[in-house]
């Protein structure tokens, strides 16, 4: 059964990691980070979600609700970092992040208004589970590997965004 708390994870470990690797990618002192603990810990955190959403995704509409909220708290948090211009996304980075936040945003609101929390019994077919899997591999070696800043930061932004596609697909 795919475990809501671990998407909230996501979020809530993430959200001040973007803000911390942001200032220390534009600083022109240290550089580097050599501590990328957390970063990682998502990133497995992520890939438990994604290898568990093969199963029903059974919770409390108060759990579904914290998880999206902490995803949201994450890709808001990118956004400010974005206008600040600490982080550079590309183009469609900047309309992906902005469309995925009005639609986990919007996804809150009708859990909001339901009274009923339904199971999703399957988020994503078990291709695009590969892939995401492959993707996240990548990126937790990515993190592991890279040392300034600025390089590990593009890869969070990167697991940020598929965060957040999947906490979109959690209310249908």
């Amino acid at each position: 059964m795919a475990n809501l708390n671990l998407l909230k994870d996501v979020g809530t470990i993430l959200q001040p990691v973007v803000k911390d690797l942001a200032t220390l990618a534009a600083s022109d002192e240290a550089r580097v980070k050599a501590d990328k603990q957390e970063e990682v810990a998502a990133v497995k955190k992520l890939r438990q979600f994604v290898a568990d959403t093969g199963k029903s995704t059974a919770g409390s509409k108060t759990q579904a609700m914290a998880a999206l909220s902490a995803i949201d708290d994450a890709l808001t948090e990118l956004s400010i970092q974005s206008m600040s211009n600490l982080v550079a996304l590309t183009p469609t980075q900047a309309i992906l992040l902005s469309t995925l936040i009005s639609n986990i945003e919007s996804q809150i609101g009708i859990l909001g208004l339901r009274t009923v929390f339904t199971a999703v019994n399957r988020l994503l077919s078990d291709q695009d589970l590969d892939l995401i899997d492959k993707q996240l591999q990548g990126a937790e070696v990515e993190i592991a590997n890279r040392a300034e800043a600025k390089q590990v930061l593009d890869t969070v932004v990167d697991v940020l965004i598929v965060a957040g596609q999947l906490a979109a697909k959690l209310v249908v």
